[in-house]
This record gives C-alpha cells, structure tokens and sequence, in this order.
C-alpha cells in the first residue's frame, strides 16, 4: 500500500468457530485493528493511516494458523481506487470457516 495512505480495514468473520484477525502496520508489535468473534458477531470497520505502507494481516482460528490467500486490485477507476482482499480458513473441517478482512483506499 503507498505509504501514508488513509484506508478501510473491514473484518468479517463466516464461521460457526472463533476467528482471529489482527492487521498489523509497518513493523508494530501491537494491532492497529483486530476482530475477534464468529459469524454471529457482525462486521468491524476501521480507518487507518499506511504510515511506511507495510501492512500484515494474521489470521488463526482454534488455536493454529490459517491458510490465507490475498489479492489486491484496482477498480474501474483505473489505478486511482483500489480494493484488497484477505480469505483465511481453518482447516479443521468440512465447511468454510473463513475470516475476511477488506481494505479500502485511498478515502478521505
């Protein structure tokens, strides 16, 4: 993400099981933003400042790591407005116990 960039940071969680979703700024120990719950707990939206434009997103659920996959692209507005995604699954059964975080840039 560019640096010193305000942005969206939307938590999502579609599972029965408890998700843990922590995005992370540059090299911060501590979260700048963070849902915990399951698909009974709604969404969360943050807004936040890029600062250096390294962002990290860690997602677990039971206690172990997910499986993530990111994608990050423009929208029809060219290179001027942008949308990324994170999915994280579990792993522990047969249905999709995914954590979604969206971002959001750049806003105003």
């Amino acid at each position: 993400m560019p640096p010193n960039t305000a942005f969206k940071a939307i938590f999502h969680a579609n599972a029965a099981d408890r998700r843990d979703l922590k995005l992370f700024i540059d090299d911060a120990r501590e979260p700048a933003a963070s849902f915990v719950g399951n698909g009974n707990d709604g969404i969360r939206q943050f807004t936040l400042n890029s600062k250096g434009g390294k962002i990290r997103i860690d997602a677990s659920a039971n206690g172990r790591k997910s499986a993530t996959d990111a994608r990050v692209a423009p929208l029809s507005a060219g290179d001027q407005v942008w949308l990324g995604r994170l999915g994280a699954e579990d792993g522990a059964d047969r249905d999709y116990n995914d954590g979604i975080v969206i971002l959001q840039w750049p806003i105003t």
